[in-house]
């Protein structure tokens, strides 16, 4: 072999060995271990409104302009249970959602707890692996996008809109 030829194998084998490490690690999240105090953080707002049923309702709204199925309300407890399905590759995925309202001195807190069940296709919806499946959901963004929406709601339903 030539010098110039050796010198491309040895660069070859150079990339090749890069790859081989670097490859398996592209595309692996890491996952942050969260506090429970941060995840209630993540799950909690307050809004700067005094009535806590217009509240309620502007949460109901919300949750039902994200396609979830209001199951139980009750109002004197301030407690919404709401359920969406949407269908995945290989299966569905069903959310449940809890949400608490409570007034406090500085308004209305609402709370929204949102545990996502997988189904595999096949799988019993009420079967032994569904609790093995249900997996809480702790990104931020997916409970930013809930609460703007109630605040928009709240505001529309402030201006009678």
């Amino acid at each position: 072999m030539t010098s110039s030829t050796t010198q491309a194998v040895s660069r070859l084998l150079i990339v090749l060995i890069i790859f081989a490490f670097v490859l398996p690690t592209v595309g692996c999240r890491k996952r942050v271990k969260r506090s429970q105090l941060d995840i209630r953080q993540i799950q909690t707002r307050v809004f700067d409104v005094k009535d806590d049923l217009l509240v309620m309702k502007a949460t109901m709204e919300a949750l039902q302009d994200e396609g979830y199925i209001i199951g139980e309300v009750n109002d004197r407890l301030g407690l919404i249970s709401a359920h969406k399905s949407q269908s995945v590759r290989g299966g569905v995925h069903t959310d449940k959602a809890s949400v608490t309202i409570s007034k406090i001195n500085k308004g209305v807190k609402v709370r929204i707890n949102i545990v996502r069940n997988t189904h595999k296709n096949g799988s019993s919806f009420w079967g032994t692996k569904a609790a093995e499946n249900a997996r809480p959901i702790h990104q931020e963004k997916f409970y930013t996008n809930i609460f703007q929406k109630i605040d928009k709601s709240i505001f529309y339903k402030k201006e009678n809109i």
